[in-house]
This record gives C-alpha cells, structure tokens and sequence, in this order.
C-alpha cells in the first residue's frame, strides 16, 4: 500500500476514537493510542504508528492524572521519546492529603497513568 493511505488510516482511525459520536461517546487520547499501538504490525504500518505517537499528545502538558499509587497530579513535562510515560507533579496521596512529589514515569517504571482527570 502507498505510504500515504497507511499515514491517514492511523489518523482516521484516531480521529474516529477521540471524537463523540451518536452511538458511542469519544475515547482518551491515550486509550486511542494504546489501542492504536496494540494494532501496530498487524493492521498499521510499526514505523508510521511509533511517529504518530511522538507527535501526539496523548497526556497533555496541564492533564490532571491518577497514579495507579492512588496518588492524584498533574502533568508537567512530556518525555519526547516516549510520550506514555510524562513527568508528573502529584500533589495528593490516595486519602485526599495535599503533598508535592515529582515522578518522572520514564525512570519510576512501576508507577503510570491509571486515569486522565
């Protein structure tokens, strides 16, 4: 297949995802590239798939965010070599207590992302 109708399929079908529709209400960026992602070598093109994510923002710079920790931030830094991993600022542990730590989830790899706010 010509290398422009594999670029539109992944954004078509990211599009589609993301966007409310009559039947089904919109996806999280980040569950429609994980679930783009999922697909990479068997319906999209690997190479056209692993560019996509780089320059979308799945976690957006200002997303609130629950850490599987339980722990409650906020996104302050993207990590450009792999976008599903951000640097966040939590600011309230799983009771609801304010605190301020910082969680580069490139380095701290058994904590992620459990839900966008």
């Amino acid at each position: 297949m010509p290398f422009s109708p594999r670029i539109v399929a992944v954004s078509d079908v990211y599009d589609a995802m993301t966007t409310d529709r009559v039947y089904k209400p919109k996806s999280s960026p980040n569950e429609a590239v994980e679930y783009i992602n999922s697909l990479s070598n068997y319906h999209f093109d690997y190479k056209i798939v692993k560019t996509f994510i780089r320059g979308v923002s799945i976690y957006p710079t200002g997303s609130y965010v629950v850490l599987n920790t339980g722990e409650k931030g906020c996104v302050i830094s993207q990590n450009e070599n792999l976008p599903t991993r951000p640097i966040i600022r939590a600011t309230e542990d799983k009771y609801g207590n304010p605190i301020d730590k910082i969680y580069d989830l490139m380095i701290c790899t058994s904590i992620f992302i459990q839900e966008m706010l």
